[in-house]
């Protein structure tokens, strides 16, 4: 058990840094569902009402940032969107890597500069995972090989 202990140990933090990292994008409209669950609750909505209140609210901010990226073609709007959608993302990673840098660092100076690390690779992510991915997949550059090659075969032999 002591020689598999480090392995898992690395293998958890390598699974907590990439669920970090793939979930970032969803801060944003999960922390605009909390803060409706929460005043819906202050409100007395009850907690069923609250639940119920608090996942609308996020299911619509996310559709309604997906609508936005998807009718708007300003390349500096969708860039000011995604930022929007990168700040949360970019808190959420300064709390998750300060929490693991305090639990291996003794000095607190050390654990909030890799926690600023943290924060400034998770909203980059975020941001440039929000920005690439509506540019290139409406823009046609990353659509699967199998559909290239499909519509460059009617293109070259002139069925539809």
């Amino acid at each position: 058990m002591l020689v598999v202990a480090p392995f898992l140990c690395v293998a958890s933090v390598g699974l907590l840094c990439w669920l970090v990292f793939t979930l970032a994008i969803y801060a944003l409209p999960f922390a605009i569902g909390v803060v409706a669950f929460l005043h819906a609750i202050h409100a007395d909505g009850g907690a069923v009402g609250a639940i119920v209140t608090g996942f609308i609210a996020g299911v619509a901010t996310l559709l309604a940032g997906q609508m936005a990226f998807a009718l708007v073609a300003v390349v500096w709007f969708r860039m000011m969107l995604a930022l929007i959608f990168a700040i949360p993302a970019a808190l959420a990673g300064y709390s998750a890597t300060l929490g693991l840098a305090q639990t291996g660092l003794s000095s607190g100076i050390w654990a909030h500069l890799f926690a600023i690390t943290g924060a400034a690779f998770v909203g980059g992510t975020a941001w440039g995972r929000s920005i690439f991915r509506t540019f290139f997949l409406w823009n046609g550059c990353f659509t699967e090989p199998r559909v290239k090659a499909r519509n460059m075969g009617r293109e070259l032999s002139g069925t539809s």
